[in-house]
């Protein structure tokens, strides 16, 4: 009876401890976690080292206008530039300055350059992009079609080949992400690559006898 009358006080004051520690866990696992939430302040584009226009030239889908009659034909074609795109790459700088995980700056849409003035001013694309390092596709407005009438002579055909020049640019920007929840400013470099438009628009047109 006297051993076990002397260890009752330690054995609650061991069960006590448990308790406490146990209680105290609980409340630090219940401490608020406040979420970052991130605001785009400022978006500059400008040129760097390394940065400038590249020209491209493309072919578009032609078409073929045959003439199966005796006589001299006019024909009609319609041209269409729907295959055209806009085009859009963020390639963030991982060496210059830090990205948050928390900072997911893909799901931002953002204007992007149509042209840099002498300035570093730029003009924008009237469409937004994400700040994604996919490529990101757009149709390119050109404000209609146009319609060609040609002259085809009797039993042949005209083989029409399109051509276009794309004009790509890679530039540098800088982004600055400020935390709504704590003032803080995230800035973000890297690079930009997109095209600016097209030009040098060209027709081919090879005229041969039907078979």
């Amino acid at each position: 009876m006297t051993w076990k009358i002397n260890h009752i006080p330690i054995f609650i004051a061991l069960i006590s401890v448990l308790f406490y520690a146990c209680s105290k866990d609980e409340v630090d696992d219940f401490k608020e976690v406040v979420d970052s939430d991130y605001e785009l302040k400022d978006l500059s584009y400008y040129m760097a080292k390394g940065d400038g226009i590249d020209t491209v030239t493309i072919k578009l889908t032609g078409n073929e206008l045959p003439n199966f009659g005796n006589t001299l034909s006019e024909l009609q074609y319609e041209e269409s530039f729907d295959e055209l795109l806009l085009t859009s790459q963020f390639f963030v700088d991982d060496t210059v300055g830090y990205v948050p995980p928390d900072l997911p700056i893909e799901k931002y849409e953002v204007n992007v350059p149509k042209d840099l003035e002498i300035k570093g001013n730029p003009i924008y694309q009237n469409t937004k992009f994400r700040m994604s390092s996919e490529l990101e596709e757009a149709p390119y407005k050109t404000g209609g079609s146009s319609v060609l009438t040609l002259k085809v002579k009797p039993y042949s055909k005209l083989i029409l080949e399109r051509y276009v020049d794309r004009y790509l640019l890679t530039c540098s920007f800088k982004a600055d992400f400020v935390d709504k929840n704590t003032g803080k400013h995230i800035v973000v470099n890297g690079k930009w690559k997109g095209t600016m438009g097209y030009n040098g628009y060209q027709v081919l047109v090879q005229e041969l006898p039907l078979k």
